[in-house]
């Protein structure tokens, strides 16, 4: 086992006990029990006798099993106790070449359960018998159930934005409808807090509407509205413009960062644009087609005033619209 045909306690068959004395006998058999039952065991010191005998070179041997013995025991216990960096102890002994097999694959199953931990669930392994086929189950069982989690992730945020978008969109139009537009007002007016930019608001209203619905019927008054909106809505370019269907047959339209030059040339042609349809409404008190009459207004937010006061003087200029005859464009008087 250790290099040597054999220890050095027997001259031969039928020899008694020669080479040995009784004492260190006694010393090794103590030593070798105190390993059998797991106590603390020590080195045999070498005796002044025992030099130059035979009983030195047996010493020397069974000494140096006791410190191979030693380094394996430290070793497994390393490892039980989750120490898997530690090295394993020098030696080319069947039993000792098994346990650095065990460690290698512990420490390579470390690893694996590490990227599975990460979420890698391809991990496969091809050792340790039973162990391997429970591991590699337990892996695809994993890798099935969050592909499972992320599918139903991915369809309830499929939901989720599609009911968002229910309650920010006009059902007949497809504008964003009155909470949409209270809520992209309050985001533009802080940014223009902020930036100290002109905020422009666009109220429209179909001229004469209710004539319209009463004589022309609901039907048809639901299909005047949607063709409305999409003329509104193509006239909307930027992406941080908004229009909305601010309730019945009214409108309105947020424009960032626009001056009241600028508010007025979108509104007058949306407004041209909705009279060119020639949508017929012969009961119409500005012509014989659908018209808009629009109310422009356009203020630079200020900590204070609230985005209504922007509504408030659109508003205003829109029934000014109406009054003098519908089918035009006013612009509120700037502050």
């Amino acid at each position: 086992m250790f290099g040597r045909p054999c220890l050095p306690v027997r001259g031969g068959f039928g020899d008694r006990i020669s080479q040995v004395d009784e004492p260190l006998q006694k010393e090794v058999t103590q030593t070798l029990l105190n390993i059998i039952n797991g106590k603390d065991h020590c080195p045999i010191e070498l005796s002044p006798i025992h030099r130059g005998s035979h009983a030195e070179e047996f010493i020397n041997t069974f000494n140096h099993f006791l410190s191979k013995y030693q380094e394996m025991v430290d070793f497994v216990q390393e490892i039980s106790k989750g120490n898997l960096d530690a090295d394993p102890p020098i030696g080319r002994f069947k039993a000792l070449d098994n346990l650095k097999g065990i460690h290698s694959n512990l420490r390579h199953l470390t690893w694996q359960t590490h990227r599975v931990a990460e979420g890698d669930y391809n991990q496969q392994v091809d050792f340790l018998g039973d162990f391997s086929i429970s591991f590699n189950k337990m892996t695809r069982q994993l890798k099935e159930s969050f592909e499972k989690i992320e599918t139903q992730k991915l369809a309830l945020e499929d939901a989720n934005r599609f009911l968002e978008n229910m309650n920010m969109t006009d059902p007949l139009t497809g504008l964003g409808n009155r909470r949409a537009f209270d809520g992209a007002l309050g985001l533009e007016w802080r940014q223009g807090e902020r930036d100290q930019s002109p905020l422009s608001l666009i109220m429209l209203d179909i001229d004469s509407f209710k004539k319209f619905n009463d004589n022309y019927g609901h039907q048809e008054g639901d299909d005047c509205i949607r063709r409305v909106a999409k003329t509104i809505n193509r006239h909307i370019k930027r992406p941080r413009d908004l229009a909305a269907r601010y309730g019945g047959e009214e409108f309105a339209v947020i424009l960032s960062a626009t001056s009241t030059e600028g508010a007025s040339v979108v509104a007058e042609n949306i407004r041209y644009a909705v009279e060119e349809m020639k949508i017929p409404h012969l009961y119409s008190v500005a012509t014989d087609v659908v018209t808009l009459s629009v109310g422009v207004a356009t203020l630079i937010p200020t900590i204070g005033p609230a985005p209504e006061s922007l509504v408030k003087k659109a508003d205003k200029a829109l029934y000014s619209a109406k009054n003098l005859g519908r089918n035009q464009v006013v612009v509120a008087e700037r502050p």
